[in-house]
């Protein structure tokens, strides 16, 4: 069995199981977490890259023939309840890759290109809890001090893509 046959990696990742129990031995123990380094190596984020296209069309170009970008990103109305309070206007700045532009990126240097859309309820505690992620962010941490006293946890939503875009096999 070739582990980079196509046909097994389908059938290993069909559902989780497999990967599931694998990663329950894992559980519990000391040191750093795989998945953590890996997340943390992975720092050339794509909306930090002053020349988007330029930047996309040198992942391209160093890919295999048939080789695979995966690229996580937020979308316009990301925790648009959270930055609300703020004021955050979001019209005033550059464009960057997000949800609703990285497509139309990738599909200038890639064959196939899919967008995979997430979005769900994230729950802040409190106003500390808010104050804290406002001013964990790069560009944005100034309003932190803004966040007006509310009662009760703040609903907020998540909105993101996860796009998956193939080289050309030759």
């Amino acid at each position: 069995m070739r582990l980079d046959d196509p046909d097994v990696v389908r059938r290993e990742y069909a559902n989780e199981r497999g990967l599931s129990a694998r990663a329950a031995v894992y559980r519990g123990v000391a040191g750093p977490d795989a998945r953590d380094l890996a997340l943390e190596a992975v720092r050339w984020m794509l909306y930090h890259v002053p020349d988007l296209d330029r930047g996309v069309a040198e992942l391209a170009r160093v890919l295999r023939p048939a080789g695979r970008l995966v690229a996580a990103t937020n979308g316009l109305r990301h925790l648009g309840e959270l930055w609300s309070l703020v004021g955050r206007d979001r019209a005033s700045e550059p464009p960057r890759f997000l949800a609703e532009t990285g497509g139309d990126v990738l599909e200038r240097h890639f064959a196939r290109v899919e967008r995979r859309d997430l979005g769900s309820p994230i729950t802040f505690a409190a106003v500390e809890a808010v104050r804290c992620y406002i001013a964990s962010s790069v560009a944005h941490k100034q309003l932190a001090e803004r966040v007006p006293h509310f009662d009760g946890p703040l609903r907020a939503t998540r909105v993101a893509a996860i796009f998956v875009a193939d080289k050309a096999a030759a």
